[in-house]
């Protein structure tokens, strides 16, 4: 079964006068098929962003993920609950905006921007946090790139593995 795209122009001569009609047939089943497979599978990636969204919200640990420009794509229901923060005070804002500015540390910023490029890790990095919800205390943060994403979009996971009040 094919699908055309039938056009009806007016048949003009070479006076400007119409005598006529000029049909165009185009033959558009291959298009078609690539828009419902294109559909199909803009419906599989948001089915699994949806699953890996509900995955981190079921782990107990503050999670961020970010882009390679350390701007938040999603975080976890412990990352705001821990830190009382809104979804709209963290999605789509850049790490050193998040609680405050208190991730605004330098060498972390410059730690972090190493990770993704060069596929390491980040362990055990100890960060001092005053004010927020959880008044002064120490993190300790960890990061792991993940996979690349079809977009070849460069992402990280960013997790705080303890909390240490009064610090």
């Amino acid at each position: 079964e094919h699908l055309y795209q039938m056009r009806v122009r007016p048949y003009r001569t070479v006076e400007n006068v119409i005598e006529g009609a000029v049909l165009t047939f185009v033959d558009v089943t291959e298009q078609q098929r690539l828009q419902m497979r294109l559909d199909e599978l803009s419906g599989a990636a948001a089915e699994a962003g949806a699953f890996a969204q509900s995955v981190l919200d079921t782990v107990r640990e503050p999670q961020l993920v970010l882009d390679g420009e350390l701007t938040v794509v999603t975080a976890n229901k412990a990352f705001l609950a821990t830190f009382a923060l809104a979804p709209d005070e963290v999605l789509g804002r850049h790490l050193r905006e998040v609680y405050d500015g208190a991730w605004l540390r330098p060498d972390l910023l410059e730690l972090l921007l190493k990770v993704l490029p060069k596929k390491k890790r980040l362990d055990d990095y100890v960060l001092s946090l005053s004010g927020g919800a959880l008044g002064p205390c120490k993190v300790t943060i960890n990061a792991l790139e993940l996979l690349q994403t079809p977009e070849k979009r460069r992402l990280m996971l960013l997790t705080v593995t303890d909390i240490d009040g009064g610090a």
